[in-house]
C-alpha cells in the first residue's frame, strides 16, 4: 500500500465465535475514538490557515465596512476542500498543528464510560449500588466472616469508586511480595475528590484494608495500613470497618499518623459507606464536597 493513500475495505470485527475472548479493562473503552477529524479540521487547521492568509494578504481576505480584515472558514473550505485527502495534505504542510491537537487531547482525555452507559450498551440491568451495600451489611461481624465481608465490600467499592479508582487488585503484593494489602486501586480520576487528591498528595494508588470487627479499630490496625505506604506507590489509604463508636479518637490517631509523615488514612464504617452510595456523582464529577473531603480535612487542618 502506497503512503498517503486512503484505502477502504470491509473487515471482520473481533468476535469470539466460540474461541477465546480477549478482555480489556473497561476503563479504557470508549464509544468513539479520542481523535475527531472534523474537530481537528475546524478548530485547529482552519484557524491556523486563517492566520496564514491574513498574514500573506491572500485573495481570500475580506475587508469589512469597519475596515476589519477577515478570512472565513467557509472560504477556506471551498478553497482547500474538506475531505480526508484535503485534511491529510494540510496536515503534511502544517505538522505543528497536529502536534498541538495531540497535546490538547492528551491534556483533556475523554472520560471512561459510566456503569450506566455500559448497562445500556449491553442491554442489562444497571449496577444498583444500594443492593451491593445491602450485601455488605448482611455479612455478620466477626473474624469468622472476614472473607465474606472482604468480598462484599470489594464488590461495592469496585462499582462505587469507578471511574475514579480502577483496576482493583485483591491481596495485592507490595515490597516484592513481602507485604500484602487487602485491595489496591489505581487512581485515574480526572475530577472530584480523588483527582484533587492526586494533585496535592502522593496517590497513584489507593490502598484499602478491611476489618470485620465489632469493636473499634486501634493503632495496630492503622499501623498495618500505613505500613503499606511508600513514596512511589502512594501514601493514601482507606480502612473499612463495621462501626466506629469513638470517632474523635479514631480521627486523632489518623491525624497523628499524617503529622508523623506516615501517610493519610480515612476510616469508613457501614454507615459511611451508605452515605457515599448516596453521593457517588459528587464524588466523581462535581466540585461538591463528600464525606471523603470532610474526613481528609480532619487529617491535615
Amino acid at each position: 500500500m502506497q503512503a498517503q493513500n486512503w484505502v477502504a475495505r470491509h473487515v471482520e470485527l473481533p468476535m469470539p465465535k466460540g474461541e477465546s475472548l480477549v478482555l480489556v479493562p473497561k476503563s479504557i473503552v470508549r464509544l468513539a475514538g479520542a481523535y475527531d477529524a472534523g474537530t481537528y479540521y475546524r478548530h485547529y487547521l482552519l484557524p491556523e490557515l486563517q492566520k496564514q492568509h491574513l498574514a500573506s494578504g491572500s485573495g481570500l481576505v475580506e475587508v469589512l465596512k469597519s475596515k476589519k480584515r477577515r478570512v472565513t472558514k467557509t472560504a477556506l473550505m471551498k478553497h482547500y476542500g474538506k475531505d480526508k485527502n484535503a485534511v491529510a495534505k494540510l496536515t503534511e504542510d502544517n505538522p505543528d498543528v497536529l502536534a498541538k491537537y495531540k497535546k490538547a487531547k492528551s491534556a483533556d482525555p475523554s472520560p471512561p464510560i459510566s456503569n450506566g452507559t455500559f448497562a445500556e450498551i449491553e442491554n442489562v440491568a444497571n449496577v444498583q449500588l444500594y443492593d451491593l451495600y445491602k450485601k455488605v451489611v448482611a455479612v455478620p461481624p466477626g473474624r469468622a466472616h472476614a472473607h465474606d465481608y472482604e468480598r462484599a465490600v470489594e464488590g461495592l467499592l469496585s462499582a462505587l469508586l469507578y471511574p475514579s479508582l480502577i483496576h482493583p487488585v485483591r491481596q495485592a503484593p507490595i515490597n516484592q511480595g513481602r507485604k500484602i494489602v487487602d485491595l489496591r486501586f489505581s487512581n485515574s480520576a480526572t475530577a472530584g475528590f480523588f483527582s484533587w487528591l492526586s494533585k496535592h498528595y502522593t496517590a497513584p494508588y489507593v490502598f484499602v484494608e478491611f476489618k470485620n470487627y465489632t469493636e473499634d479499630v486501634k493503632n495496630p490496625e492503622l499501623d498495618q495500613l500505613s505500613g503499606r505506604f511508600s513514596k512511589s506507590g502512594g501514601q493514601v489509604g482507606i480502612l473499612i470497618c463495621r462501626a466506629v463508636s469513638d470517632r474523635k479518637k479514631i480521627d486523632a490517631m489518623c491525624r497523628d499518623t499524617a503529622k508523623d509523615g506516615r501517610g493519610y488514612m480515612i476510616v469508613l464504617d457501614d454507615a459511611d459507606l451508605e452515605t457515599l452510595v448516596k453521593s457517588t456523582t459528587a464524588m466523581h464529577y462535581d466540585v461538591s464536597r463528600t464525606i471523603l473531603n470532610d474526613r481528609f480535612d480532619r487529617l491535615v487542618l
